[in-house]
């Protein structure tokens, strides 16, 4: 009996001493258009389970990595801050580390997961969709699509104009022909052309 106390004890002090075992190294931060991709260099492997995160009501993202310690100062010196990100807040107590992240826009949604089992933790930060918009890849591809359209409707007007124009050429030939399609026909063409060419301007 004596020997069963001393082994539990001796469990809960090992527990005790070693909950915090590993280490929260560094932060690194990269900036994408649709959010923020956080590296966490741990020294030790971890699961994703023991990782919280969360949007607060203000402009603050917190992660609380459970059974982790850290260098409060070391990190707030080390760690290089790139926009939106303006502000860095690293808690370390007792059983967990929180890092908090003072961002210029609101996170919708993200992803927190181990590297190929690896000492890094990966999080992916997605801004909400209504930026979506105004992302500058967006703009991009909708002035390329825009200038694409309009030169392919140069060319279509072009050849509408110079169709409208032979038709309707071959219509004054044919001027004391009664009915006239042909100068009808051409005489549409060209107005239609106009019209088209005023709208898209």
């Amino acid at each position: 009996m004596r020997t069963i106390k001393l082994l539990t004890v001796t469990f809960i002090l090992s527990n005790l001493l070693f909950a915090n075992n590993i280490f929260l190294n560094s932060i690194s931060f990269l900036s994408k258009e649709n959010g923020v991709m956080i590296d966490f260099d741990l020294s030790n492997s971890m699961s994703t389970d023991s990782i919280n995160a969360w949007q607060s009501q203000s402009d603050w993202f917190y992660f609380t990595f459970y059974n982790v310690s850290a260098d409060s100062n070391k990190l707030m010196k080390n760690t290089k801050l790139v926009e939106p990100i303006s502000k860095l807040q690293p808690i370390v107590n007792e059983y967990s580390t929180q890092i908090g992240i003072k961002l210029k826009k609101r996170i919708e949604s993200h992803d927190i997961m181990n590297i190929n089992n690896s000492n890094i933790i990966s999080a992916h930060l997605h801004y909400s969709l209504d930026n979506f918009a105004s992302l500058a890849s967006v703009n991009k591809y909708n002035r390329d699509k825009e200038r694409q359209f309009t030169k392919r409707f140069q060319r279509s007007k072009s050849w509408l104009m110079f169709i409208g124009s032979a038709v309707t050429i071959s219509g004054l030939a044919q001027y004391d022909k009664k009915p006239n399609p042909a100068l009808s026909l051409g005489v549409a063409t060209i107005i239609f052309t106009f019209i088209i060419d005023k709208f898209w301007s």
